[in-house]
């Protein structure tokens, strides 16, 4: 199957290169169109030997399934230049806050459409995606879309409303988790560490705990029962988190994925 790339971008980037790094296309089946990128410059075009091709509509033309990946202002005119070539080719698009019903707006109504919401996690192959389709997508094309996101990461399929509380928790979230290891390292520097030390510690402290709830996850715990492990009686874990939760840990975080999804939504209206 040949695959297409409108946009290559830092995403669009990312979910080609894991594609192509994990055996899931081969670089003679994968090209791609962005105006913004001079011809043979493309860091997948020295590697691999991938082919930039002149045109959206020229791009559409020789492949057999597409991947949207350009900013959601832009998504518009792209859909509508592309839409005489697309032929029940798969449309696969990964532009925030655009739903179905607006991708299939802009196209035939025949037009297979996959939805995806990844994050940047895909650019160390550890990304989380949302996936949803519409009616006219087979099984087959559903699990071609699944297995290219999943070549840079884990993908679930979800309803579509569901979008924007996983985009609050796997999208946002990565920049509330490097703030957070920003407080810990100020309060290491704080109690005496360098603030390189602190930021080290507190990286693999993270690292190592997503790999341990990943591990419980698939075990059948719940994250609930990691804390409880951690936690000795009278120690010095507990004591922090109840001083945690007395200012407002829980709650804080919680309203921080509601302020999230109503951001989305307010972006979503424009």
């Amino acid at each position: 199957m040949k695959l297409g790339f409108i946009g290559m971008g830092a995403m669009g980037s990312a979910i080609a290169a894991g594609a192509l790094r994990r055996g899931f296309v081969k670089a003679c089946d994968l090209s791609f169109s962005d105006f913004s990128v001079t011809p043979g410059s493309h860091p997948l075009t020295n590697e691999f030997g991938v082919s930039q091709v002149a045109s959206n509509r020229e791009l559409v033309g020789t492949v057999d399934a597409v991947v949207i990946a350009v900013k959601p202002k832009h998504i518009t005119s792209v859909l509508t230049e592309i839409s005489p070539e697309l032929g029940g080719k798969l449309v696969i698009s990964i532009a925030g806050g655009v739903d179905l019903a607006h991708l299939e707006g802009w196209l035939t109504p025949d037009t297979p459409i996959v939805r995806v919401m990844p994050n940047l996690n895909a650019q160390v192959n550890a990304a989380m995606s949302a996936l949803c389709a519409n009616a006219a997508v087979t099984p087959e094309q559903k699990q071609y879309a699944l297995g290219l996101f999943n070549a840079v990461g884990r993908t679930v399929e979800l309803e579509e409303s569901l979008f924007p509380a996983f985009t609050a928790i796997a999208g946002c979230a990565p920049a509330w988790t490097y703030t957070y290891v920003e407080a810990l390292a100020k309060a290491g520097v704080a109690a005496g560490l360098t603030k390189a030390a602190a930021i080290e510690s507190a990286t693999q402290m993270l690292l190592g705990s997503a790999l341990m709830l990943q591990d419980g996850l698939e075990k059948g715990a719940h994250p609930g029962q990691l804390v409880d492990r951690v936690c000795s009686p009278g120690g010095s874990t507990i004591a922090g988190l109840l001083a945690g939760e007395d200012a407002g840990f829980s709650r804080t975080v919680v309203r921080m994925v509601e302020g999230a999804m109503a951001g989305d939504a307010k972006a979503t209206q424009k």
